[in-house]
């Protein structure tokens, strides 16, 4: 058998030991071996190495059985037992948030926004004083940072935090144990939606994020899909026939032709505020009918687009812009059938400010996890 499909077995293993522990608390190894028809060997394996990662504990020995054999330690799933560290670096602030094993946050502060390696540090340490949480009791931290993130070196390009090519988690490994994970802000609110908002039970979505400029995450079969240069989803850059009168069309680092046509970016170029706009729809005037208009027919054609390439089961819609759609997303709709015949539920996300640090805390769980 091939070392890739040994390691996912064993990934689903341990997914479904832990799973069980989690749901039939308090149980023994032997009855986790009875129920998924595992060997108690294969069992006993997990068990240590998830007592060993901190997300199982031992809670000591059960009854006896009827035939009053020899008692057997009893197993528990306990979120307090370890937290992570999720870290939102942008131009508008620095968020830190610590949260359990089930993603409940136990502490969370925001700072000044800064692009300094060693504030960004420095809060963190403060963070940990200020929590009811020691530093060994942290197994994880994750960083949600605009931009190109390479999430196998740790290395970011951010326009916004005007970074180039920042060696970003070697640095900090410097100071802090722990593993650390980090991936792009669009890609970690999609991980919270995966594991927390609308996206639950749901494989095959697509996260769009809309503020000054469009972006998008993609799942499919249950994973997110990055690309060669962890630069896919990059939708800002979609251009039309009527883009390519132009002699260059989109620049990496740049907005591009479709965050021009389908982001705030849009109302800005007029001199229009999109969040003024939407309060007093329908009742608007002409001229500003058209733009809510061919708004909406930009993003419609993007959107139906992607939903022919992907296929996906739903399309959320996400960012400080994105969540105040839900007057027009009915047009949304509408026009989006009328391009691709491809079903599709388009929904605005519902999830809370804290989804994109809690998305790149419980995917830093899961790959700690999986380490060996």
């Amino acid at each position: 058998m091939k070392k890739g499909h040994i390691e996912l077995i064993k990934k689903i293993n341990r997914d479904l030991v832990l799973e069980t522990i989690r749901h039939e608390q308090p149980i023994s190894r032997a009855k986790i071996s009875r129920n998924l028809g595992i060997s108690r060997s294969t069992v006993s394996s997990i068990v240590d190495e998830l007592i060993e990662k901190k997300f199982v504990v031992e809670l000591g020995y059960g009854e006896s059985t009827k035939e009053g054999g020899r008692r057997a330690i009893e197993l528990g799933f306990n979120p307090s037992s370890s937290f992570g560290i999720g870290v939102e670096i942008s131009s508008t602030k620095l968020y830190i948030c610590i949260a359990d094993l089930d993603g409940n946050v136990i502490y969370k502060t925001t700072f000044l926004p800064t692009n300094q390696l060693h504030v960004i540090r420095d809060s963190i340490d403060k963070c940990i004083d200020l929590s009811p949480v020691s530093l060994e009791q942290i197994i994880s931290i994750g960083f949600c940072i605009p931009g190109t993130t390479d999430s196998e070196l740790g290395i970011v390009d951010s326009p916004e935090l005007q970074w180039s090519a920042v060696e970003f988690i070697p640095y900090m490994k410097q100071f802090f144990p722990m593993p650390m994970f980090i991936n792009n802000n669009v890609n970690c609110m999609a991980l919270g939606e995966k594991l927390l908002g609308n996206a639950r039970n749901t494989d095959d979505f697509v996260y769009i994020f809309i503020e000054k400029g469009i972006g998008s995450a993609i799942m499919a079969n249950g994973e997110l899909i990055q690309g060669k240069n962890y630069m896919a989803g990059e939708i800002g850059y979609f251009a039309f026939e009527t883009d390519t009168t132009h002699k260059e069309i989109n620049r990496l680092g740049n907005f591009g032709t479709f965050d021009k046509k389908a982001s705030l970016l849009a109302f800005e170029q007029d001199a229009v505020n999109f969040y003024e706009l939407i309060k007093k729809y329908p009742e608007l005037a002409a001229e500003e009918c058209q733009l809510v208009d061919n708004f909406v027919r930009s993003f419609s054609l993007g959107l139906a687009n992607m939903i022919s390439l992907l296929n996906p089961e739903k399309v959320i819609i996400g960012g400080k812009m994105g969540k105040e759609l839900s007057f027009i997303l009915p047009m949304i709709t509408e026009k989006v059938v009328t391009i691709t015949p491809l079903p599709c539920a388009i929904e605005l996300s519902t999830a809370s400010d804290d989804i994109g640090t809690l998305g790149i805390i419980l995917y830093s769980f899961d790959k700690v996890r999986d380490l060996v």
